[in-house]
């Protein structure tokens, strides 16, 4: 996988003093690029958001969910996160649920 500049952006939401090579070094199998496939489904991700939430739900949803999202979708995979409700279609298991 690249190390492109939407990475390093990323990663600047870590606190100041976490090691973010080593995210880059450890984890760079599991950085996915927002590809043509994630483009595609980012599309019909939008379309459904839009029709389940009316039309003001999609400009109220943040960008940058949507294409984790799509990317999830795309890959199928399942997404990792405490907000479940960020990701309406898409499957997401809460790791620090108990």
């Amino acid at each position: 996988m690249s190390q492109n500049r939407n990475h390093r952006h990323c990663l600047g939401f870590l606190p100041p003093r976490f090691p973010r090579r080593f995210i880059l070094q450890d984890f760079r199998d599991w950085i996915l690029d927002f590809d043509q496939a994630a483009a595609r489904e980012f599309g019909r991700y939008g379309a459904e958001y839009e029709a389940a939430r009316g039309a003001d739900g999609l400009p109220d949803a943040d960008v940058r969910d949507l294409q984790i999202a799509a990317i999830a979708r795309s890959q199928g995979w399942t997404v990792a996160t405490r907000n479940s409700k960020d990701y309406p279609f898409v499957d997401t298991v809460n790791p620090f649920a108990t």
